[in-house]
């Protein structure tokens, strides 16, 4: 099983920012030019939380301990915006490495150093499903 989840990136114009953040806006303020939502189906919640439980963290040196997500992504133009306004479509996917660690058994145990692990339920790596790499 692969997780796999969509985001998609608009372009953010002051109008735009404007009816966001309605009485908040302040147009002496910086604010983002592009955002987006990630939408996650219900069916992959487990699958997410196996991964992020599951997977042995990574240590830049910048941000200290992470689990990796990939993003991959084109320029789209929607076929029902008569405007034109193109975005970003993403796919947010496990790390490929980290995925095949977590099947193959490398890390079974929740990597969460701020929690009891007597107290973190484990969540079996996604199922007996095989990884399709």
């Amino acid at each position: 099983m692969t997780l796999e989840l969509q985001l998609a990136v608009f372009p953010q114009t002051a109008e735009d920012n404007k009816k966001l953040f309605k009485e908040k806006y302040d147009a002496n303020k910086k604010y983002p030019s592009h955002s987006g939502t990630i939408k996650v189906p219900v069916s992959q919640l487990p699958e997410l939380v196996s991964y992020l439980q599951n997977a042995k963290p990574d240590n830049d040196g910048y941000i200290g301990d992470f689990v990796p997500l990939r993003a991959t992504g084109y320029v789209n133009t929607p076929k029902n915006n008569p405007n034109g306004k193109k975005y970003l479509a993403m796919k947010i996917t496990s790390d490929y490495n980290k995925q095949k660690e977590i099947y193959e058994g490398g890390s079974t145990q929740p990597q969460m150093t701020n929690r009891n692990p007597v107290d973190t339920p484990l969540v079996p790596p996604f199922g007996d499903d095989e990884i399709g790499f």
